[in-house]
């Protein structure tokens, strides 16, 4: 009886995953799919009401003032719409009773509510709790579309695979071993290379950013305490220093563990900062990258302070410390293969897509190299296909354990990164300290430190907590592809060059915007003064004004937030150069490829086009500056 009892426990406990992931599904099935009556409206509803016939306009006035009802727009002769301001059952019940009435939309006549309708739970939940809405896209809806179909099954299998240990060991047999000096090189090379990298790759300027000027980002931008930083820079020049402070110590291995989490805190509270003033595509993956390090046992050698107390099995997590952020890097470019694939199909590769990119960054590019490659085809197409080919096949190197083979993709990843920056002038730094992960590092530990312990494998002993890691990572990426969506700094398509173009014709048409640059003049004793210099030293002054101009030229209405923050750098002007500015007279320079000569030309060179007002966001073109002034 005992047997059969504790075999019966032993089947459970073999299938508790399996089960568990099942359980997971029919919750999440049960959420899509079964309805609810929504949440009642905040504020003030909208409904309708119709008015008999022999009501004039006093009685409605009169009836209007008594019900709460502020009047909208009217629906006919005798039907208005309403914002209900009482939204109480009494007042609800003397609307719809009352002789005047005669007829009601958006009011529960029998109960005497707000009338509501049916939603699936998930989107009861997004409404109740806008936070979700916003970080899985507008509500829930769109998650039972077809384009989610494979991604959700891909999840049920990952799901469903790594419950089975022969799976999970065929999926991380990669993980490289890993001795605790090998590790403790690595960790001083990432303490390092971060504590170089990071001033520049975070920097911000040293003024407040106007609330008004604050980018209208993703959810982790849009808190309060990150707009509160972002006003106060004295702050952030704090945060900074507590970040490089840490990541000093954690290199030196002063109780490594605690400050690499301090550093990890400070180094993403910046980030949000950063994306009040910027995308950070040259951000997010190795952000991804160092929180799955927080797993590792940092102080397992080379530290000053003494190691922690282990047990006979801690030193499982060594080789995940270098197999963790190459799987990262190996998934976020995967994505970036997927992206151009998708939304351009093999075109992108067969029509050397490539070379427009090149074009269109060239003016960071610190060589002509990618002109050259924009103007010979072949070229261009295999530059395309290598792209392609590097991004999709390093993935494969979670799978070999061997030393050489990672450092051959780890290389294959650098030239990558190389061909970014050489070609496209993209440096992105933090990408580059990646590449770290792919050093043979145990190798490079037995030659400089010959007694050095030996290596221990992380396989076969893998832990749950790694799993999770890996398995979020791995499920998010699958959704974030198939949605095409990004929530910066941790989620993202990878989609920045996933674009083509029917022919060049159709790419200097849709591009000329980015090599159009706008300079500004201000009227002053008669004279029209260059002021671009100044509103370059200004926290996005330059980036506001360009996107007011272009948008104004095409006929574009300026929303109210954009308005605002026009008027809110003019105050700033004033502020900072202590002269008022109401208007800038604007000139365009800009420049076109020559196809033919692989070289840029001046199309226009301060050609004066109008005057944009600051205070009320309009924009005069210059045939019409008499007619405007």
């Amino acid at each position: 009886m005992i047997s059969e009892v504790s075999e019966s426990l032993t089947s459970i406990h073999r299938a508790r995953y399996p089960i568990l992931a099942g359980a997971c599904l029919l919750v999440v099935l049960v959420v899509l799919t079964v309805r609810v009556s929504a949440p009642p409206p905040t504020g003030a509803p909208l409904i309708r009401v119709r008015w008999t016939p022999s009501v004039d306009v006093a009685e409605r006035a009169s009836r209007e003032s008594a019900f709460r009802l502020r009047r909208g727009e009217a629906h006919g002769d005798r039907t208005w719409s309403y914002n209900l301001t009482d939204t109480s059952s009494d007042n609800i019940r003397a609307i719809v009773t009352d002789p005047a009435v005669e007829d009601t939309d958006g009011l529960d006549r029998r109960e005497f509510r707000i009338a509501v309708p049916q939603v699936t739970i998930a989107e009861w939940l997004t409404t109740e709790f806008p936070v979700l809405g916003r970080m899985a896209g507008p509500g829930f809806r769109e998650w039972l579309s077809l384009q989610n179909t494979w991604p959700a099954a891909l999840t049920l299998a990952w799901l469903i695979a790594v419950t089975r240990p022969s799976v999970r060991a065929a999926l991380f047999r990669g993980i490289p071993p890993l001795s605790p000096m090998g590790m403790g090189l690595f960790r001083i090379a990432l303490g390092l290379a971060l504590l170089v990298s990071l001033p520049g790759v975070v920097e911000l300027p040293g003024t407040p950013l106007p609330v008004e000027l604050h980018r209208a980002g993703d959810w982790f931008a849009d808190w309060a305490w990150v707009h509160w930083m972002a006003l106060h820079p004295d702050v952030n020049w704090l945060v900074l220093t507590v970040a490089l402070g840490a990541l000093a110590l954690f290199a030196a291995g002063v109780f490594p563990r605690a400050t690499y989490g301090i550093a990890l805190i400070a180094i993403t509270a910046r980030v949000f900062v950063v994306l009040q003033y910027r995308s950070v595509h040259d951000i997010g993956l190795p952000l991804v990258a160092l929180w799955g390090l927080v797993l590792v046992p940092w102080d397992a050698a080379l530290t000053l302070a003494p190691p922690r107390w282990q047990r006979g099995n801690d030193a499982e997590a060594y080789g995940y410390a270098v197999w963790w952020p190459g799987a990262v890097l190996g998934i976020g470019l995967l994505a970036a293969a997927y992206a151009k694939l998708d939304t351009s199909g093999v075109e992108w590769v067969l029509g050397g897509a490539a070379k427009y990119h090149f074009v269109e960054d060239f003016q960071r590019a610190p060589t002509t190299w990618g002109l050259w490659i924009a103007t010979h085809p072949a070229w261009a197409v295999a530059a395309s296909f290598v792209a392609v080919a590097i991004e999709a096949l390093l993935i494969f190197h979670v799978f070999f354990r061997q030393w050489l083979v990672r450092a051959v993709l780890g290389a294959a990843a650098m030239s990558l990164l190389a061909g970014l920056y050489l070609l496209q002038g993209h440096l992105w730094p933090l990408w580059w300290v990646m590449l770290l992960a792919f050093v043979p590092w145990d190798p490079l530990a037995r030659v400089l430190l010959p007694g050095a312990q030996p290596s221990i494998a992380f396989h076969p002993a893998i832990r749950p907590r790694h799993i999770v890691f890996v398995t979020a990572i791995v499920c998010i990426q699958m959704f974030a592809s198939a949605r095409r969506v990004e929530v910066e700094p941790f989620v993202s398509d990878y989609g920045m060059y996933s674009w083509t173009w029917a022919s060049t014709d159709a790419f200097d048409r849709q591009v000329s915007r980015k090599y159009r640059m706008y300079r500004y003049l201000v009227a002053n004793a008669g004279e029209n003064v260059d002021v671009t210099d100044r509103l370059r030293t200004l926290p996005k002054a330059m980036d506001t004004l360009t996107d007011a101009v272009d948008g104004l030229r095409d006929g574009a209405v300026l929303a109210p937030a954009d308005r605002d923050a026009l008027r809110t750098l003019g105050a700033m002007y004033e502020s900072a150069f202590n002269a008022p500015v109401s208007r800038l007279t604007v000139l365009r320079d800009e420049q076109a490829f020559d196809w033919q000569r692989a070289r840029f030309y001046q199309k226009a060179q301060g050609e004066r086009i109008g005057i944009i007002e600051l205070p009320t966001g309009t924009f005069i073109p210059t045939g019409r500056v008499g007619e405007g002034g």
